[in-house]
């Protein structure tokens, strides 16, 4: 785990040199999200939290390159024993933007991403599950998660950011053929309200 996210870490920082000479700002957000597993047994939605870092390149005056560092919570709930499923995500997208104009304006775009599962839960009325991530049948659930994030949203003058996006992942985080609870396999789902700031 420690060397992916090293790894993840590296990818930023060389993309970040690689800009060098660019007008780029970095900056920072935090909202609520709306998550639920597509399948695998927690198809209820829960609320929970997000935030993360960012930074904003602008290759044109209207085309917006946007990578972010965030963590995230995904899961979902279900009425079998009033369970809610809880994951933990440190994830990386990498956002294409079409903005009114590189300093403010009306943005829309999206753009792929990878989420590390760092912690996980499950919370029902028989009590509470550590969750075992891995690649065999006796883990839970796989630790990688990717997909695509659709991102729509508003940039002030003054650097504050308002976004809403959609995330929808491409993989089955499931180790095994199925989930018993409904014979489907999991995939996350989620809708974020973030509220940034892009510092000058």
């Amino acid at each position: 785990m420690k060397k992916t996210l090293t790894i993840v870490a590296c990818t930023m920082l060389l993309f970040l040199s690689s800009s060098y000479g660019q007008k780029g700002r970095f900056g920072f957000q935090a909202g609520g999200t709306i998550s639920w597993i597509k399948g695998g047994g927690y198809p209820d939605s829960k609320i929970d939290f997000t935030g993360g870092i960012l930074y904003d390149l602008a290759v044109t005056n209207s085309f917006i390159i946007q990578p972010q560092l965030n963590f995230i919570s995904n899961g979902g709930e279900s009425d079998y024993y009033d369970s809610r499923l809880n994951l933990g995500y440190v994830e990386m997208p990498v956002n294409f933007y079409f903005r009114q104009k590189a300093a403010n304006g009306f943005f829309i775009g999206g753009g792929p991403y990878v989420g590390f599962a760092v912690s996980g839960k499950i919370e029902s009325s028989l009590g509470d599950y550590e969750i075992q991530f891995g690649n065999e049948n006796t883990d839970d659930y796989h630790r990688v998660d990717f997909g695509i994030n659709l991102v729509s949203g508003y940039l002030l003058s003054n650097g504050l950011q308002f976004a809403v996006n959609y995330s929808a992942g491409f993989t089955n985080i499931s180790p095994v053929d199925y989930i018993p609870v409904d014979g489907t396999n999991p995939y996350t789902r989620n809708i974020g309200l973030r509220i940034g700031y892009l510092l000058k």
